[in-house]
């Protein structure tokens, strides 16, 4: 079974799911890039794609929605009609984290916030250099059960794995 591609936004976000996905299944085999922020996932997405097509089927693509409601129809329409031109066979996924990756990190503490990235800031003294070491303290049963986007994540992951 060929790895699954997981495109994040940032630097950070790429030791964070790899740890994540480890805990998940280790069975699950993943490779992780990141595409360097948010504003440049339709820049610099397509193009790993294209260089990775050869060896990797399967794509899922994480980014921040920052509270923009089609945030993710939109990553995925664009992402889908630029690699079209290519006729690449591959399968790929969006995810759009509501409105940050954070997210997962405050509804592991059963919370609902709409600004979780200054919230975490302000009451844990997080900074996003933090991010991957929160990857083994998630409890995964909670996230699927109070994070609608973790939940796509996780499916998704699942489904590419064939698990």
């Amino acid at each position: 079974m060929k790895p699954i591609y997981i495109i994040c936004e940032d630097q950070y976000g790429k030791l964070f799911f790899q740890n994540l996905c480890k805990k998940i299944s280790n069975c699950i085999k993943v490779k992780v890039k990141s595409a360097r922020g948010r504003g440049r996932i339709l820049y610099h997405a397509p193009r790993i794609i294209k260089a990775a097509a050869e060896n990797y089927r399967k794509f899922i693509v994480v980014f921040d929605s920052d509270g923009e409601n089609n945030a993710e129809q939109e990553i995925q329409q664009k992402l889908t009609r630029e690699l079209s031109k290519d006729n690449l066979q591959i399968e790929l996924i969006a995810v759009a984290c509501n409105p940050c990756i954070e997210e997962w990190i405050v509804a592991n503490m059963c919370l609902n916030e709409a600004k979780p990235l200054e919230f975490l800031k302000r009451n844990h003294g997080y900074e996003k250099s933090h991010l991957p070491g929160f990857a083994d303290r998630l409890d995964i049963g909670t996230l699927l059960s109070k994070s609608q986007s973790f939940r796509k994540f996780y499916d998704a992951l699942h489904r590419f794995s064939g698990n």
